[in-house]
C-alpha cells in the first residue's frame, strides 16, 4: 500500500459529534445518494459507513420511538366499526 486510505483496513470507532455535523452538511450539499463523494471528505470513513450513519442515526425523517403497527391498528378499528354498525341494523 502507498499509505492512502484503504477501506479494507478501517478500524471501528465511534462517530464524533464533529463527524456527525460534517456528514449532515455534506448530505445537505450533495444529497443522500452520493455516498462515495461524501466519504471522500472523511479520512477514514467508507461510503457504507456514511450511508449507514445517515440512514440509521442522523436522518431527520427518521421516526424514533416505540414501533406501532399502524396497519394492525387500522384493521382493529375497521372491525370494531363494522361490528358496531351490524348492531345498529338490528335495532
Amino acid at each position: 500500500m502507498d499509505g492512502s486510505f484503504d477501506k479494507f483496513n478501517v478500524k471501528k470507532r465511534w462517530w464524533t459529534p464533529e463527524e456527525d455535523e460534517q456528514l449532515k452538511q455534506l448530505v445537505d450539499e450533495f444529497g443522500a445518494k452520493n455516498w462515495k463523494r461524501i466519504a471522500s471528505y472523511f479520512q477514514d470513513r467508507t461510503d457504507v459507513q456514511c450511508l449507514h450513519r445517515w440512514q440509521k442515526v442522523l436522518n431527520p425523517k427518521l421516526i424514533k420511538g416505540p414501533w406501532v403497527n399502524y396497519y394492525l391498528t387500522l384493521d382493529k378499528i375497521r372491525r370494531f366499526i363494522s361490528y358496531e354498525l351490524s348492531f345498529e341494523t338490528w335495532r
